[in-house]
């Protein structure tokens, strides 16, 4: 990724927003579908990660809170401009 894809500093302006937080933006291509398109278009992926949510694993979960904050990340990004 490159930081100066607009539609990639437009989301994590609004991820910190809503978490409060600063957000690193990282680069993983492996597990999703996102792989197939990253040369067409830019992918940006995203979820309620926590590292006690253990991802995939025994036992996973994720916080009842963390699916609010995705939802209004997600509402902010619909009736956003880009």
């Amino acid at each position: 990724y490159t930081t100066d894809e607009k539609i990639i500093e437009k989301f994590r302006e609004i991820l910190e927003e809503v978490l409060g937080r600063k957000v690193k933006v990282v680069v993983e291509l492996g597990g999703t579908d996102g792989v197939f398109m990253i040369d067409r278009m830019p992918v940006i992926q995203f979820g309620t990660m926590r590292d006690e949510n253990n991802i995939h694993g025994k036992n996973e979960f994720v916080y009842l809170e963390d699916i609010e904050k995705v939802k209004k990340f997600v509402k902010k990004i619909l009736t956003s401009s880009f």
